[in-house]
């Protein structure tokens, strides 16, 4: 590698720690700092509030969004908790990021937030040029293609139909749609919807919308009293550690899952 390129990548490598070392963790906490049990009063308070106009019974504490910083959230009550849950893993860069603030506050993006476009239909040509320049460089080496969408469930939704597209084209060999295809689809009976399906796993989280819920085998509460598609469940691999110390027990434990899985295979394929 070039002395010239080597100097810039260690500039780009070092540049996001640099921005996050000053103006990030300057401002954060020095600790955690409880001033009140969890939840504290304003927060039962506000949540009460809330629970007379929608279902607030998942709600633990009343964040205050614009004094938690970086790694910290901070409740209305003044605690000061390290955050390791980040809103579902969606704040990857720590609150109140300088950087991402600067994003926000750009009058080029205001048109974005303030229509918010429904992209697939009416693309702009700043998507178009972001899409290019940020997802397409770390793509996967053989996949030319990209799809953006909102969230984790509805991304597995879609890999699941894409998947079903695709071995759909297989069987139908370029020929068109079927007349007895069109009409039963639209009534969820077959040729229209065939009787495939997605093998998953014990213990799987996968979301929470009902396609992929089907495929979500771990806390019992978030699939009791919703129907289900019938697909496959196979067990998945549970190690015994320190793993140097079982490697027999955790190499029976492979094998007794992946003939499992065969068996389940074999019988819908």
């Amino acid at each position: 590698m070039k002395a010239s390129r080597l100097f810039g990548l260690r500039r780009l490598l070092q540049s996001p720690f640099q921005c996050r070392r000053n103006s990030i963790l300057s401002q954060e906490p020095s600790g955690s700092e409880m001033k009140t049990e969890i939840p504290g009063p304003k927060s039962k308070e506000l949540v009460h509030a809330l629970q007379k106009t929608q279902n607030a019974l998942s709600a633990i504490f009343v964040l205050d969004m614009e004094q938690s910083v970086g790694n910290y959230a901070v409740d209305v009550d003044g605690n000061i908790l390290l955050d390791v849950y980040q809103q579902v893993a969606s704040v990857a860069l720590g609150y109140n990021h300088p950087a991402i603030q600067k994003v926000f506050q750009d009058p080029k993006n205001l048109s974005l937030l303030v229509n918010r476009p429904a992209l697939g239909i009416h693309p702009t040509p700043k998507f178009i040029d972001q899409i290019q320049r940020t997802l397409l460089p770390i793509a996967p080496k053989g996949l030319e293609y990209t799809q953006s969408m909102m969230c984790g469930s509805c991304a597995n939704e879609n890999a699941f139909k894409a998947i079903f597209i695709w071995h759909a084209s297989k069987i139908r060999d370029g020929k068109p749609f079927s007349e007895a295809e069109l009409r039963s689809s639209v009534y969820n009976k077959p040729p229209g919807c065939p009787t495939v399906s997605i093998m998953s796993f014990e213990g799987g989280f996968h979301g929470r919308t009902l396609g992929v819920l089907s495929c979500t085998h771990s806390i019992p509460i978030h699939k009791v009293d919703f129907p289900s598609f019938d697909w496959p469940v196979a067990p998945f691999p549970r190690y015994k550690y320190p793993l140097e110390e079982n490697e027999r027990e955790n190499r029976e434990e492979d094998e007794r899952c992946l003939a499992r899985v065969s068996i389940l295979y074999n019988r819908l394929r």
